[in-house]
């Protein structure tokens, strides 16, 4: 046989036997979202604005990002109407959220969009114009389970010693100094301008967010349009790709998405097993609703980050399917676009193609799952570098201790 019948041969084989390729059943989801749109999370020194503008207070949902969230959830009754109930039914889905009030709120609005008593034929422009919730919205009670924020390392929020030397470490690195320095008449310019001093990269980015906000821009129409005016069209522009590369490299490190994107990683794998061994715990669906800095972690953990801040709204859909040879694969997709009705398949690196057969994906990412989140979180210096340790040893505790005083005389 000639080498290119050869080539032709293992082509067809390869096309054949390729997980893609096979009749599919979907039997469950896992859906990561950011909340919608909110209030900055602080006002700078020099401020236009004051806290009466917020109705609610910073960093709380605006009535833009409540409508967001149903539409979300609208999107996933029509992305998932074969897979689950019209109604909701307990043994189905089950909903987790950060403890922060806008992705407790963003996570009941996603299920008021997904389980609505009747169509909500609502006319959202007039309503976002006014500012005013309307009263007529059809509901059903379904439960957002949560825990306290120290200690929610699944949604990658809890308090954690390990996280926060790693990201120190990060911010000395010199890719980030190497930012820092491209952007020195920025921070300078942003210093002057808001009173609060502007250090590095993410200082930047505090402020970003704010101004991006009282600026922000959706669909070509003003939302706000309550930003200072040295906030350029100039600065604003930068001001945006800020936010994207401070987003991007804050879960850069492999040590740092790990910690903050594994533990969900790990929850999904779990419930990926359970639907397939058919286990009474399992769930059809299993939602979490996170942060920006939430599906940044997951991305990068996966290889397949880049630079850009999470929209609002946005959504990562892990979907399982049952492969027609009695297999099973995940097919990752990306809605990043708020109100966006497009969610873009991704093909995980070392996958055989955008459906990721489940034995390639455990390959892939078991070895790496932090699996005690409590010991992950210890820390000790190796050479001056922070790295991961047990300090529940009382002898390694002695050690660990002494090591440390020695090292700081």
């Amino acid at each position: 046989m000639s080498p290119s019948v050869d080539v032709v041969v293992v082509s067809l084989l390869l096309s054949v036997f390729n997980p893609a390729n096979f009749a599919r059943q979907l039997i469950g989801t896992h859906i990561l979202f950011r909340h919608g749109e909110r209030s900055p999370t602080m006002l700078y020194p020099s401020d236009p604005n004051d806290l009466s503008f917020w109705s609610n207070g910073l960093g709380s949902l605006t009535v833009r990002g409540k409508f967001q969230h149903i539409h979300l959830g609208q999107y996933f009754r029509e992305r998932y109407s074969t897979l689950l109930n019209s109604t909701y039914v307990a043994s189905e889905i089950f909903v987790r959220s950060s403890d922060y009030d806008r992705t407790l709120m963003s996570a009941y609005l996603t299920l008021l969009g997904l389980y609505s008593a009747s169509s909500i034929n609502i006319s959202t422009d007039s309503i976002i114009s006014i500012n005013t919730w309307p009263e007529n919205l059809p509901w059903q009670p379904i439960p957002v389970h949560t825990v306290p924020k120290s200690m929610d390392t699944l949604l990658g929020v809890s308090d954690c010693a390990q996280y926060t030397a790693l990201v120190k470490q990060m911010k000395k690195s010199e890719r980030i100094q190497n930012i820092n320095s491209q952007f020195r008449d920025l921070f300078e310019y942003l210093e002057k301008n808001t009173k609060q001093p502007v250090s590095d990269l993410f200082d930047a980015w505090a402020i970003s967010d704010t101004v991006l906000i009282e600026n922000f821009i959706l669909f070509c129409q003003k939302s706000y349009n309550i930003a200072p005016l040295w906030a350029t069209p100039a600065v604003i522009h930068q001001l945006q790709y800020i936010s994207d590369i401070a987003a991007y490299h804050l879960m850069f490190m492999s040590e740092i998405n790990r910690l903050r994107g594994g533990p969900l990683l790990r929850d999904i794998l779990e419930n990926i097993e359970d639907l397939i061994l058919n286990k009474s715990k399992r769930r059809k669906a299993k939602i979490y609703s996170g942060h920006e800095t939430t599906i940044a972690a997951t991305l990068s953990f996966l290889g397949i980050n880049y630079p850009h801040q999470p929209p609002l709204a946005s959504a990562l859909f892990f979907d399982l399917y049952r492969l027609d040879n009695d297999s099973h694969g995940i097919q990752l997709e990306y809605l990043n676009m708020t109100n966006g009705r497009t969610a873009y398949p991704i093909q995980l690196p070392g996958c055989e193609s955008t459906i990721c057969s489940i034995a390639t994906l455990k390959q892939l990412l078991e070895h790496r799952l932090p699996k005690d989140m409590n010991k992950e979180c210890q820390i000790y210096l190796t050479n001056g570098l922070v790295s991961s340790y047990d300090l529940c040893s009382p002898v390694i505790l002695f050690f660990t201790i002494f090591t440390i005083l020695f090292y700081f005389k």
